[in-house]
């Protein structure tokens, strides 16, 4: 499978994940998410993106106990070379 780069808000499609894995919550789990850094686009394959951070959440769902708090923090920043 190539990927398939697209820009894209990363913020808003991890809060689209977030939300598409909540009926995989045992009873009295939660997924707190939280996004830090100023910039939220990003350039890379969403679906591939995508199947990653459902991998992880359902790991964290799956072996954490019931009424537990899932944090899911996402941190990225964006660095940019200069010529000059």
């Amino acid at each position: 499978m190539l990927p398939n780069f697209a820009t894209l808000d990363i913020k808003d499609n991890m809060n689209e994940v977030t939300h598409d894995v909540q009926h995989l919550l045992k009873k009295g789990q939660q997924i707190s998410y939280t996004h830090q850094g100023k910039d939220t686009l990003v350039y890379l394959d969403r679906s591939m993106l995508r199947h990653i951070v459902i991998n992880l959440l359902s790991n964290a769902i799956k072996f954490s106990p019931e009424s537990s708090l899932i944090e899911f923090i996402k941190s990225w920043s964006c660095l940019r070379d200069r010529l000059n």
